[in-house]
């Protein structure tokens, strides 16, 4: 029997089909549903870990705060046109993608007429892409992820090298190697983990990175103890293998690395064994991450979130031949 991911990202079999669309007004979308899908940017299906999101996000930038927010509601609201189920709906697995599309690309681009046009499009976009990839990805037994957004944004940012009215992305993505040019201070520890946690949603601003850390402990103190811990590592490898001092400070090595550890505590069962993967992701998400920005720079986009991505679905996807990685138990009825 098919399967398809639920809003806890876990498998079950598909629901009886429901009339699409919906009769009932959206008005419930506002704003518990959308917050909820700024929350799982980061897995915290929650509003109020949202809100905190979208606050550092603001913090960081009111335009790319705006982004953020209409990305989700477009995302949210296309999925709710479209009649999709109303459980993921609900738990804002429609809007996370559409969020980080529309934030991605008007961070990147500019604040143009024409880049909100690609940016609210492409988001709308995203709906498809991520239900899509819902499907494809349940069948195999893992979740979607961020690849919707990163498949939509990047085509978005390629499509900018081709199209007059918008100007192609800067990818400041520092390549300069100087292992002796940074010292490992407490400092550069303390900021560069926070910035870290701020790129995820493209911050690489010290308070920004602390709203998003406080919204994490919100949604769940593992969760927050996890992307803390993630971002760190990513730091640790990026200096430790000499990658550019600005890298470093900006937080670039750490995102993928956080999101990776809060993907795998959320994915497998908290245990001894699945720590020490989420710390291993950690680790291979940063080195995975200096592959891809090595790879797609003369492309003219940066890696995104695909290093967290494929670090997670080659651990979801090995975890039923590794006895040790048991999925999470189901919540009680």
């Amino acid at each position: 029997m098919p399967r398809r991911a639920s809003s806890e990202g876990l498998l079950s079999a598909p629901p009886a089909p429901s009339p699409s669309p919906p009769s009932e007004e959206p008005a419930w979308l506002l704003p518990r549903t959308v917050l909820r899908g700024v929350g799982q940017v980061v897995f915290q299906g929650n509003a109020l870990a949202g809100a905190l999101f979208l606050a550092g996000v603001t913090w960081g930038s009111i335009t790319d705060g705006v982004a953020a927010l209409a990305g989700a509601l477009v995302g949210t609201l296309g999925a709710w046109l479209l009649g999709a189920e109303r459980q993921p709906l609900d738990a804002g697995l429609y809007g996370f993608n559409g969020t980080l599309v529309a934030l991605g690309l008007v961070h990147f681009l500019g604040a143009s007429g024409w880049v909100w046009a690609l940016a609210l499009g492409l988001a709308a976009l995203s709906t498809f892409v991520t239900a899509s990839l819902m499907r494809v990805c349940g069948r195999a037994g893992v979740p979607a992820l961020t690849a919707p957004f990163v498949l939509t944004t990047w085509a978005g940012l390629l499509a900018a090298q081709q199209l007059a009215r918008l100007t192609p992305p800067l990818v400041e993505v520092p390549s300069e190697v100087a292992p002796e040019a940074l010292a490992l201070t407490g400092k550069l520890l303390l900021e560069g983990g926070l910035r870290g946690l701020g790129e995820i949603f493209f911050q690489d601003d010290v308070v920004a990175g602390g709203l998003i850390a406080l919204g994490l402990l919100v949604g769940s103190r593992v969760a927050g103890l996890a992307g803390a811990l993630g971002a760190l590592l990513g730091l640790l490898v990026g200096f430790g293998f000499g990658a550019a001092p600005a890298a470093l400070t900006l937080g670039l090595y750490g995102f993928n690395s956080a999101l990776a550890a809060v993907a795998t505590v959320t994915f497998l069962r908290l245990e001894l064994s699945s720590v020490v993967t989420a710390l291993l992701a950690a680790v291979a998400a940063a080195l995975v991450y200096a592959a891809l920005g090595a790879a797609l720079a003369p492309v003219g986009v940066g890696a995104l979130t695909a290093p967290f991505v494929l670090v997670v679905w080659a651990v979801l996807l090995g975890r039923p031949l590794l006895p040790a990685l048991r999925a999470p138990e189901p919540p009680a009825a």
